[in-house]
């Protein structure tokens, strides 16, 4: 083979090299690519499609639902009444952004009244509640509730916030009579450096029994290094003399920058 032909092989194999190279860059990541949390695959290191492992979602169903601890019915006024549920998310990192619900409100001989729906996020390893205000029940008297979660699957994720953890401390708990009302000032402090945004602060009141005899709700925000007075009032007496007072702060994780 002569010296001019051996050149030209040599050209070639360097051309050839090169296209080769070329196509390797272009082909690898689209046959090999990385797994990803929304490549709608399980690959990686995920227990399902795109979700546990690294990914943000854990799989439906590998998370605890809430537990119930109980559901209370308040009377306001005439045919005007409030709902509660107190609940416990025992999972440590896990939340969910939004979850259905149902209140079904019962009288005394077991017949539904009226039913409830709404949503709410769920915090991680905390004690919440959902409270809903204001509820009509016509001439018809309740004489117990129920909630239940509307769904068997709820989307959880991770959570960098639990709200038991955040530095909001309270001060003062201040319980008024005034013509035949009942006001709680509440003195709340946030020692923290993050701003908390605007958040509903629900407080229980319990009997000597432990008993919850009332409840009510309020919302602010607060900023870093602040202090607030919250308001919580009911337009009658107390049927019992209060014992305990617990302050629940529905703090969003989501909503959180910590």
């Amino acid at each position: 083979m002569s010296w001019r032909s051996r050149r030209q092989l040599s050209y070639l194999g360097i051309f050839g090299l090169v296209i080769l190279i070329i196509l390797f860059i272009i082909i690898y990541p689209i046959i090999f690519r990385a797994p990803t949390c929304t490549d709608l695959k399980q690959n990686g290191i995920e227990t399902g499609v795109d979700c546990g492992g690294q990914c943000q979602l854990y799989c439906p169903k590998t998370v605890a639902l809430p537990k119930v601890d109980w559901a209370n019915i308040f009377f306001i006024s005439e045919d005007v009444y409030n709902v509660v549920a107190m609940l416990t998310s025992t999972a440590p990192t896990a939340g969910s952004r939004n979850a259905s619900y149902t209140f079904t409100i019962y009288d005394e001989a077991g017949a539904i009244i009226k039913e409830v729906k709404g949503n709410t996020f769920i915090p991680s390893a905390s004690e919440f509640a959902v409270f809903e205000p204001q509820i009509r029940t016509g001439e018809r008297i309740p004489a117990r509730v129920r909630f239940t979660w509307d769904e068997n699957i709820i989307y959880f994720e991770k959570t960098k916030v639990n709200s038991n953890s955040l530095p909001i401390d309270v001060s003062l708990w201040q319980r008024e009579t005034v013509l035949e009302t009942e006001r709680l000032t509440v003195k709340i402090s946030n020692n923290g450096l993050s701003p908390v945004p605007e958040s509903d602060y629900i407080v229980i009141v319990y009997d000597e029994n432990d008993e919850p005899i009332a409840a009510s709700k309020t919302r602010t925000a607060l900023d870093a290094r602040s202090q607030a007075t919250l308001f919580f009032s009911w337009p009658y007496q107390f049927r019992k003399d209060p014992k305990r007072y617990e302050l629940i702060k529905r703090i969003n994780p989501f909503s959180y920058a910590k």
